[in-house]
C-alpha cells in the first residue's frame, strides 16, 4: 500500500524528522511503501495532534498518530494506521487555498532550509521560520534539505499559491521549482538568530527567481551577507 507520511504543522520539525526516519525504515515490515506523491497515496499518516486542512487529502484514508509512538514503536504505529484510517474531507473554507484572497499583511510563504549535514541548523532554522511566520498570521510551510534528502516537501500547488519563497541555505540546493517566484536568500544562521529581521528583509527585498542565474545570485548574496556559510 502506497503511504504518504506528513506532519501536523504545529509539530516541531526535529521531532517530525525523527518520526519519519523511523517510520520509513519500518514501512516494509508493515507491508507499506512510502511515497512522496500525494496523488498516488492510498494511505496518509499524519504525525502530531491535528490533520492539516489540505484539500489534497480529500477522499484519502487518513490516520493521525502521536509523534512519540512513531519514534518508540514505528511498526505498531503503522499497523494501527492501516486498521484505523478513515476517509477524510477538508473543511470547505480551505478547500481551494490558491484562490483565497490575501488581506492586510497576511501572506503565504514557503521556505527551504539546508546545511551540509541537513540536521542541526537545518531543523533549528526551519522551526524558527515556522514560528515567526505563524506569529505574524502567515501561512507557512518549510522544506528541509540535506544529506538525508528532502523533508516536508513543498508541492507544486503550494509553490503556485505562495507569495514569497525564503531560502536559508549554506549549501547549493535545487530551486528550479520556484522559477519566477519572489525569492529571498539567506543563511541558516541568520534565519535562526535574526528570524524577524530576515523575514522583514524577505518581504522588502525578494526578487523573482531565475534558475539560469542561480549560481551568480548565490555568489552575490554571499558577498552581501558576510559569514553566510556555517557548519552544522
Amino acid at each position: 500500500m502506497k503511504t504518504l507520511l506528513i506532519k501536523d504543522p504545529n509539530t516541531g520539525l526535529a521531532s517530525a524528522y525523527m518520526a519519519k526516519q523511523r517510520l520509513t525504515a519500518a514501512a516494509a515490515q508493515a507491508g507499506l511503501t512510502i511515497t512522496e506523491n500525494p496523488a498516488e497515496a492510498e494511505l496518509v499518516i499524519v504525525t502530531g495532534q491535528q490533520i492539516p486542512n489540505d484539500a489534497a487529502l480529500n477522499g484519502k484514508a487518513v490516520w493521525l498518530g502521536e509523534v512519540q509512538q512513531a519514534v518508540t514503536d514505528p511498526v505498531e504505529f503503522l499497523n494501527r494506521a492501516k486498521v484505523e484510517a478513515t476517509s477524510w474531507q477538508a473543511a470547505p473554507e480551505v478547500a481551494a487555498p490558491a484562490a483565497t484572497a490575501q488581506t492586510g499583511g497576511q501572506k503565504r510563504i514557503v521556505a527551504i532550509t539546508a546545511c551540509p549535514t541537513g540536521v542541526a541548523h537545518t531543523f533549528m532554522a526551519a522551526e524558527a521560520i515556522q514560528a515567526e511566520a505563524t506569529k505574524r498570521g502567515w501561512w507557512v510551510k518549510v522544506e528541509t534539505r540535506g544529506s538525508v534528502g528532502a523533508g516536508n516537501a513543498i508541492t507544486p500547488e503550494e509553490v503556485a499559491a505562495a507569495d514569497l519563497v525564503v531560502v536559508a541555505a549554506d549549501i547549493e540546493v535545487d530551486l528550479a521549482k520556484f522559477a519566477g517566484k519572489p525569492m529571498y536568500r539567506t543563511s541558516t544562521g541568520l534565519a535562526l538568530k535574526k528570524t524577524a529581521q530576515e523575514l522583514d528583509k524577505a518581504v522588502a527585498e525578494a526578487k523573482p527567481y531565475k534558475p539560469s542565474g542561480a549560481q551568480s545570485s548565490s555568489q552575490e548574496e554571499k558577498k552581501r551577507v558576510p559569514g553566510l556559510t556555517v557548519t552544522c
